[in-house]
């Protein structure tokens, strides 16, 4: 996608096979929707182009999209990729998240394929395999900024899923429970263990807190996934969508700082008790609730973005980290005030107002994908953007924006126990918030983590400290 036209590159480049994997951004911006493609890492030449928004009338996905009867309008849908796809080489599959729609409001009905879905594409020719909306009809940017992660584990066998039809909103997917029978000629019925098999999956942690896990090869859901009734607008314009899918994982973002653990899916009214920009007051509520042009509308937004997700083997967790209690106001542009911006596309396109970094905090944690329970999940003082990686010696690496409420900034690097989450080791204090992703590597048979110390520009307690060292550690 040319820059010109909005578009940019926030992803790492992946390389496979004399290829080089990139997906393009800037759609929030009014960019062209955009695109995963694949170039000849020799030559440049490009091999395969796939377009998040269905360009063609008749294409698969492109009836879900409504542009006053013209697919020509969905060049501008949007779909920004934000992180590297993962590789499944055994299956010739790329696996990634896609972006949400734009404008964010006020688009023609339908579901908006394939924005906000898992997508899994054939390496050599960019052809979708398979893919599963997370969101549909998106109106909150809860998309998928993080990273797709593989892993092999024994799962249960059963959970199965008709993807959402994309000529109606009656049609939902169906979820049943594989039946494992007893066996014959027993009088008393007894309860069997599922049925279980070796799978390669992936999991995928969504801005909304749940993991989303799929078989890879297929993109069936190895988790249950309940389709959810959910509020709904007759407002002009809004065109929500009667239900969404919640996988039965447990949440990561549940709040563990109130009582009895009761979880937080909806913003906190004490922190939005000051007008709205519209002289109004905002009204409080939870996700997918929705807002038009008459009243900013607060929920969680964000919360899970893009630090990166890893997975242990040798626990079967998969360890992400993030954001709690963040929330934003929103108000829709009606759409008669809506203005192309210069690359072509209206972008995000509503009014909103950001929360008050200081009253978010961080959660990390490791999901055992095999029980579908937590192994530990923590409640930070600080938000975590660090993302975090396990080693072969059963330690995480993670780094910290700074002790306490971290408004200090001396940001640290922390190893922690894989299996019980407990502090390890801390580093001494750095220069900066530690928000980057930590490595690891070798040289010489000396073992390193790395991690640069650069601050945080998207929810920072800090007040704008920033810096830009790097720090390496040696293991014993």
């Amino acid at each position: 996608m040319p820059w010109q036209k909005g578009g940019s590159l926030d992803e790492a480049p992946l390389y496979y096979d004399g290829m080089v994997i990139e997906g393009t951004s800037g759609a929030d911006g009014g960019s062209l929707s955009n695109t995963m493609e694949a170039v000849n890492a020799n030559t440049g030449e490009i091999l395969w182009t796939w377009n998040v928004v269905p360009q063609a009338a008749g294409a698969l996905g492109a009836n879900t999209w409504s542009f006053n009867g013209a697919i020509t309008g969905s060049q501008y849908g949007g779909g920004a990729m934000w992180q590297t796809p993962a590789l499944d080489s055994k299956d010739g599959l790329v696996i990634f998240g896609t972006g949400n729609p734009v404008p964010w409001n006020s688009r023609g009905p339908g579901s908006n394929l394939f924005t906000d879905s898992i997508v899994a594409l054939n390496v050599f020719t960019g052809q979708m395999q398979w893919y599963y909306q997370t969101v549909h009809h998106d109106l909150w940017d809860s998309d998928l900024p993080n990273n797709a992660v593989l892993f092999n584990a024994k799962m249960p066998t059963g959970w199965s899923s008709e993807p959402t039809s994309p000529q109606t909103k009656a049609s939902v997917p169906k979820l049943t429970r594989a039946k494992v029978a007893s066996a014959k000629g027993k009088k008393k019925k007894t309860k069997t263990a599922p049925a279980t098999q070796n799978v390669q999956g992936v999991a995928m942690v969504s801005k909304l807190g749940w993991t989303w896990l799929l078989n890879a090869a297929t993109g069936k859901p190895l988790e249950k996934i309940d389709q959810v009734s959910v509020p709904q607008s007759t407002a002009p314009s809004v065109n929500t969508w009667p239900v969404q899918p919640i996988p039965q994982t447990p949440n990561v973002i549940d709040d563990l700082k109130m009582p009895n653990g009761q979880g937080r899916l909806c913003a906190r009214p004490q922190y939005w008790t000051q007008l709205a920009p519209d002289g109004k007051p905002f009204k409080v509520g939870c996700i997918f609730d929705p807002y038009d042009t008459t009243q900013f509308v607060v929920a969680p937004f964000e919360e899970m973005d893009w630090p990166s997700s890893s997975y242990d083997p040798l626990t079967k967790g998969f360890e992400t980290c993030g954001v709690s209690n963040r929330a934003f106001g929103k108000e829709q542009i009606p759409t008669a005030s809506q203005v192309i911006g210069s690359k072509g596309g209206i972008g995000a396109g509503i009014l909103s107002v950001s929360d008050n970094a200081q009253n978010n905090w961080g959660n990390f944690s490791s999901y055992n994908v095999t029980t579908n329970k937590f192994n530990w999940h923590q409640a930070w003082g600080t938000p975590c953007y660090s993302g975090e990686v396990n080693t072969a010696t059963g330690i995480t690496f993670v780094g910290q924006i700074g002790p306490g409420n971290g408004q200090s900034g001396q940001g640290f690097l922390e190893a922690v126990d894989s299996k019980t989450g407990a502090v390890l080791w801390t580093s001494p204090p750095m220069v900066a918030p530690a928000t980057s992703p930590p490595i690891t590597y070798a040289v010489n048979g000396v073992q390193y983590v790395a991690i640069m110390a650069g601050g945080e520009s998207h929810d920072d307690p800090t007040g704008g400290k920033r810096g830009d060292t790097i720090y390496a550690f040696a293991l014993p």
